[in-house]
């Protein structure tokens, strides 16, 4: 992702990061922003919600972006020029159709605009090991945002879930990526599998020129 993005710029790179935001862990925005920052990277945060931890655990609170608050939040971006700054886009968690839906609608909108200056990366976050924890109307969005995407970063799971085509050896991680190339990310990152694929000795990453391999162990939960 660093590299796509350096490709478009010389300097001071500025990208907006729409994930969540958790008080205990380290994921979404707080897992992007620090070593984007570390990068050189001017990170901007988009939060879809404020949590006391990630919907993984078997309890949580806080207060979730509604599709309004994120629509006028985007619009304000727009109109002081933010927008045409971005040489990036990180999407993660949104855990609401409704808002996941307001998002594609902008980031489609802003990729029709900045075509080719832009790279978006979609992280699909929807489940793991096998499980849902987000509702079922929100997976057929994310689809639509994977065609706008550059780069797709789903785990072994939600890869399957998306593409019909789990990821269960070599073979079939090539044609579950196959899937996501067909839809428009240019790389695709397979980011755990639940099983080490026979015959594998790398991370799951493949790009439209046909190259891939197989990947390790599921790294544990953040």
């Amino acid at each position: 992702f660093c590299t796509l993005l350096a490709d478009n710029v010389h300097a001071m790179p500025r990208v907006l990061s729409v994930q969540s935001h958790v008080v205990f862990g380290v994921v979404g925005n707080k897992a992007a922003v620090f070593p984007l920052e570390l990068r050189g990277f001017t990170v901007d945060p988009l939060n879809t919600c404020q949590l006391s931890n990630h919907t993984g655990y078997c309890s949580f609170a806080g207060s979730r972006t509604s599709a309004d608050d994120l629509s006028a939040i985007w619009t304000s971006l727009e109109s002081i020029g933010a927008t045409d700054q971005y040489v990036g886009v990180l999407t993660g968690y949104v855990g609401r159709a409704d808002v996941l839906a307001a998002l594609v609608a902008k980031i489609v909108a802003l990729r029709s605009a900045r075509g080719a200056a832009l790279t978006i990366l979609c992280d699909p976050v929807c489940g793991d090991n096998g499980k849902l924890y987000v509702p079922e109307d929100v997976p057929p969005l994310y689809r639509e945002l994977l065609r706008a995407s550059t780069i797709a970063t789903p785990n072994g799971f939600e890869a399957g879930l998306l593409s019909g085509v789990a990821p269960r050896c070599v073979e079939s991680a090539k044609k579950c990526a196959e899937w996501f190339h067909g839809l428009g990310p240019r790389l695709v990152v397979i980011t755990s599998i639940e099983e080490r694929l026979e015959g594998a000795n790398s991370d799951d990453i493949t790009n439209n020129s046909g190259s891939g391999s197989g990947g390790g162990p599921s790294p544990p939960a953040g």
